[in-house]
């Protein structure tokens, strides 16, 4: 469990700073690296230290054989950059969320925000202590999986308005099968495009819209204007245009 329990924190971390635009220094982000790799190692050779675990024993009452141990100088560390994680990311967050105009974006940051809160509750019920749970299980793994669970629903889904119809593009193969209003799930760029179009009518003004004064054979004038009424009906055909592709 630890092969992922020590680099979860870090990988959310520094996926919510590239999803929020946050360029981190370059020696910044490999003395974090760094740091996990020193916890790691410590986990890994803990009979022969106790930076991270002291005073180890081995319960074996109860349904689960648990660890029984102190915590040492690194775990205090590692838990204190955890926090440091959560805070940060969930302000670069929630202040990514207010500026984002596109309502499917800030639903997807808005899911992406309740599932850090999930495994901070998780993480913070680790930190008190419940009697009779926490010193049973690990209940941060719990936070993870949920947590992982809602991110990925959150990344690996779009939403196609009621105004509008999707095209899907699979590895550069044309899905003739029109996505209609609704949630949809795709996989990520580059396995899968998604190329939305407008369903309405819409209306092209010819001569930039303009009204123009004429006459007619009788000698009358007359106001002109040029306008064509469309809509597109194959829209797959269109996908290689100049559309938004999410």
């Amino acid at each position: 469990s630890y092969l992922g329990r020590v680099w979860y924190a870090l990988s959310l971390f520094l996926f919510v700073a590239k999803l929020t635009g946050k360029r981190l220094p370059k020696i910044f982000r490999n003395a974090l690296i760094l740091f996990s790799v020193v916890v790691y190692a410590s986990i890994l050779l803990t009979p022969e230290n106790s930076l991270y675990y002291t005073d180890l024993s081995l319960a074996v009452d109860g349904i689960f054989p648990r660890l029984i141990h102190k915590n040492g100088i690194l775990h205090h560390l590692n838990m204190s950059m955890q926090l440091f994680y959560i805070g940060i990311g969930l302000i670069w967050l929630i202040a990514a969320r207010y500026r984002e105009k596109n309502k499917l974006k800030r639903c997807q940051f808005n899911m992406i925000i309740f599932a850090i809160l999930v495994e901070s509750v998780c993480f913070g019920m680790k930190l008190v202590g419940i009697p009779g749970l926490t010193d049973m299980y690990d209940i941060t793994m719990l936070g993870y999986f949920f947590g992982t669970i809602i991110m990925l629903i959150a990344i690996f889904s779009y939403q196609v308005a009621t105004t509008e119809q999707a095209v899907v593009i699979t590895l550069g193969k044309i899905d003739e099968n029109v996505r209609q209003a609704g949630l949809h799930f795709r996989w990520p760029y580059p396995f899968q495009e998604v190329i939305k179009f407008d369903s309405r009518r819409r209306c092209f003004e010819g001569n930039e819209g303009k009204i123009e004064e004429t006459r007619t054979a009788d000698g009358s004038n007359i106001m002109v204007g040029i306008f064509v009424i469309y809509s597109i009906e194959h829209r797959y055909k269109m996908c290689c245009g100049n559309h938004r592709i999410i």
